[in-house]
């Protein structure tokens, strides 16, 4: 068995023979990209393998399995997503990987236990200063929603008030309606006790008001004083009778007497 150190030496000289693989008409089309894609025409001169055009990605190109993904060292990848990952790695083996499918509290508290163990993740450069973004992050957001709980309390103790003030209008409505019938009942009971009976107006004299209600008041002397209007209507009715008796006989009478 050939040992890792060896290994590697091959893997380099066959990574520099290996070919660009690129998407086919990539160089005319720049929308296209140069990431490899299968061609998949029916008359792809690249899928025919044709004389002239760039080689397609085949199975001898492969590295050797143990060194597969593996760094120039020869170690594998450890993707590390939880505290316990970080017990189970092999720092003569493996090289770390953070992953970025974790949060910011959690990636916190994993980077301080790596940095206490001394292990260190490829995919990032410099432990402390990623950990002070995180935490200058963390405390921002706290700040935020700091703020955005003060305000809302604003809000609902501005609401509150609003209410408040609302209902405090409408009492003092229902209470002033209340308020604006009694006073009306009251004028009305002061009204019908003052006011004068039926039965004593005639006792009233004539002198005190002019008026007045009784028997020597205008209103009575002029009642007595007027003429009826029954007697004026039969008056005029008789008037206005034809007085047959006196009227003269007209041809047709004296013809109706002949006849007779």
């Amino acid at each position: 068995m050939k040992s890792l150190k060896e290994l590697s030496k091959q893997k380099k000289k066959i990574k520099k023979k290996m070919p660009e693989f690129k998407r086919q008409e990539s160089h005319r089309r720049k929308r296209l990209g140069t990431k490899w894609r299968k061609p998949r025409g029916v008359q792809s001169k690249l899928r025919l393998r044709r004389r002239g055009k760039p080689k397609m990605v085949s199975i001898g190109f492969k590295t050797i399995s143990i060194l597969r993904h593996a760094n120039e060292e020869g170690k594998t990848p450890f993707r590390v997503e939880n505290h316990n990952d970080l017990k189970n790695f092999n720092p003569e083996k493996n090289f770390a990987i953070l992953s970025s499918k974790i949060g910011s509290k959690k990636r916190l508290e994993i980077l301080e236990k790596a940095k206490s163990k001394k292990i260190s993740f490829s995919n990032i450069r410099n432990l402390d200063s990623e950990i002070r973004k995180i935490k200058e992050s963390y405390e921002k957001r706290k700040k935020q929603k700091k703020e955005k709980a003060e305000k809302k309390k604003k809000r609902q103790e501005e609401l509150k008030k609003k209410d408040k003030e609302v209902a405090d209008i409408k009492k003092k409505k229902k209470i002033d309606e209340k308020k604006k019938q009694e006073i009306l009942s009251k004028i009305k009971k002061a009204a019908k006790e003052t006011a004068p009976n039926k039965e004593n107006k005639s006792d009233i004299e004539p002198g005190e008001d002019s008026t007045a209600v009784g028997p020597f008041s205008r209103r009575t002397v002029a009642k007595e004083t007027a003429p009826n209007k029954e007697n004026k209507q039969t008056k005029e009715s008789e008037s206005k009778k034809p007085e047959t008796k006196n009227k003269p006989k007209t041809q047709d009478s004296k013809k109706e007497n002949n006849k007779k």
